[in-house]
């Protein structure tokens, strides 16, 4: 957001709800903006004094040593330049950074001192302890229900072995007493 409706815009969001904990951070930019700047210029003064030499070497190795190092600067001239801008937009905005946590629902029981009211509150507390029985309920069937497919599934291979296992040849006379009555 822009810098100048940090106040109003962290005004709006405290409004919101309630603050359990707040921590404000600034972060001073100018030891590094003024840096940078210096960086910058020196980098500009080499860049300016290499491009005469280029023009007046006569060497193949001068010309390229030369402008290897004028590239070099020039990447540098680059990233001092990009680093000014990132630091002059982060001048220009502000961020917040805002944690919410849910409140546990809360359920205030009216409790009438007389025999109703007892029953009343009784009988509210024990639908709920039912729903919560329920889901419970649900939940604990969802945990056991991969551990038991897989059993179920292991021990149908289990019983498909040991039914292989015990079935007799199919081939012919399998299973006939062979008598020689001759």
């Amino acid at each position: 957001m822009p810098a100048g409706r940090y106040k109003e815009t962290l005004e709006n969001i405290l409004a919101l709800g309630k603050v359990t904990s707040r921590q404000e951070t600034q972060v001073n930019a100018t030891q590094a903006y003024y840096d940078t700047r210096r960086r910058l210029a020196s980098k500009q003064e080499e860049e300016a004094r290499l491009l005469p030499l280029i023009e007046q070497a006569n060497k193949v190795e001068d010309i390229i040593s030369l402008e290897e190092q004028l590239g070099r600067a020039r990447l540098d001239i680059y990233r001092y330049q990009a680093n000014l801008a990132d630091i002059d937009r982060q001048a220009a905005y502000s961020t917040i950074a805002v944690r919410l946590t849910e409140v546990e629902k809360l359920a205030v029981r009216l409790v009438s001192s007389g025999l109703g009211g007892r029953m009343a509150a009784a009988f509210t507390g024990s639908t709920g302890n039912v729903v919560s029985l329920a889901q419970n309920a649900v939940v604990r069937a969802a945990e056991v229900s991969v551990p038991v497919g897989i059993l179920a599934v292991l021990a149908a291979l289990g019983y498909g072995a040991f039914r292989l296992g015990r079935r007799q040849p199919t081939g012919k006379g399998a299973g006939k007493d062979r008598r020689d009555d001759g």
